[in-house]
């Protein structure tokens, strides 16, 4: 079994804290679609076992550039990014953060002093792309794919910026 590197290690408990930090003490969860589930629990289950209820999608939205971006159609497209990957019973976590979060953390975790669009904390290490190792024991809480936060601005910038590059090749043919 691969050991992570401890610094890889530290940077992941810093999210994990931020995450934890984040999550009401007690709360419903519910189905992508707003339909409750039929067993409670906070965390993932195993894959490909019938009637394992589907993996919790947490979004935390701190950012404020789009305040009424949806959570909904986010949700309901990592559920089906999951479904097609075949871990949809795994639980995801999105931040949605702004440039001042991202630069911290992006420093914290990749000693980079500046925004990125996206920084991912994955809880396990894939065997090939698309196979994760399966969980060393069988508890709840290890069936997590991990944690992304997305930095909504540096994300709108980009989008923008190949708007324009794709402009300009339009009109120099």
């Amino acid at each position: 079994s691969y050991i992570r590197p401890l610094s890889w290690s530290r940077r992941l408990c810093n999210v994990q804290r931020r995450v934890a930090s984040l999550r009401p003490m007690k709360q419903d969860w519910e189905t992508p679609f707003g339909m409750p589930q039929r067993t409670t629990r906070l965390f993932g289950s195993k894959r490909g076992v019938p009637g394992n209820p589907l993996g919790t999608i947490a979004i935390y939205n701190e950012q404020t550039t789009l305040p009424d971006i949806d959570e909904t159609t986010i949700r309901e497209t990592i559920q089906r990014i999951s479904r097609i990957l075949g871990y949809e019973t795994y639980d995801v976590t999105l931040l949605l953060v702004d440039d001042d979060e991202m630069r911290e953390t992006n420093l914290e975790s990749r000693g980079i002093d500046s925004p990125t669009d996206i920084l991912s904390f994955p809880f396990h290490f894939h065997k090939k792309p698309g196979l994760l190792e399966e969980p060393e024991f069988d508890i709840p809480d290890y069936y997590t794919l991990g944690d992304m936060m997305v930095c909504v601005p540096y994300v709108i910038r980009r989008c923008q910026e190949d708007q324009e590059q794709y402009q300009q090749n339009r009109d120099e043919e």
